[in-house]
């Protein structure tokens, strides 16, 4: 199995984050800590989205309008960035 390490995510207009770079330093171990609504679950959305192509824990919900219906930019912008 081939293991992947990732140094460094860029995360440009997507969901609350204008522009932002995260390092993850050379551990084995990254741990995210911090209080609710500092981005966290934004951190671990945008890995999902660049391995899988999608974010699992946002499903359709008996043909109601979810997350996958919504324009992930922040502000309307029709273009985003992670890399």
């Amino acid at each position: 199995m081939t293991k992947y390490r990732i140094n460094k995510l860029y995360i440009k207009n997507f969901k609350l984050v204008k522009e932002a770079t995260v390092k993850f330093e050379s551990t084995d171990i990254v741990v995210l800590d911090g209080p609710n609504g500092f981005g966290k679950t934004t951190i671990f959305d945008t890995l999902e989205l660049v391995i899988t192509g999608n974010i699992s824990r946002i499903k359709d919900d008996d043909g109601r309008r979810t997350y996958k219906d919504i324009l992930f930019c922040k502000d309307g912008d029709s273009s985003g960035e992670i890399l």
